[in-house]
């Protein structure tokens, strides 16, 4: 098992090997302070209680928005833009 309290280069470079990705050295170093950063804030939420709270699913009302479904004109011939028609039909090439 991996200790997570302890983020090195050797966890960085499993990680990295894990999400198959090349890091620099730089990177490795810049991503191993990140991720020790976002730790500490799950760190900080691991210890607010929510004993009383129940869990939250869905923050937000489900519902659904009903509209009229109302036919509307449309305008448009796909035909105007090209100049392969005929008797409104789309003309193409002649096949023997």
């Amino acid at each position: 098992m991996v200790d997570y309290t302890r983020i090195d280069g050797a966890l960085m470079d499993r990680l990295a090997k894990i999400a198959k990705l090349n890091l620099t050295e730089e990177e490795s170093v810049s991503y191993a302070q990140q991720l020790k950063d976002i730790l500490e804030v799950f760190k900080v939420l691991d210890e607010v209680d929510t004993k009383d709270v129940r869990p939250s699913f869905q923050p937000t009302k489900i519902e659904n928005i009903w509209r009229e479904d109302l036919a509307e004109a449309h305008e448009w011939s796909p035909l105007e833009s090209t100049r392969h028609s005929e008797n409104l039909y789309f003309k193409g090439p002649k096949i023997v």
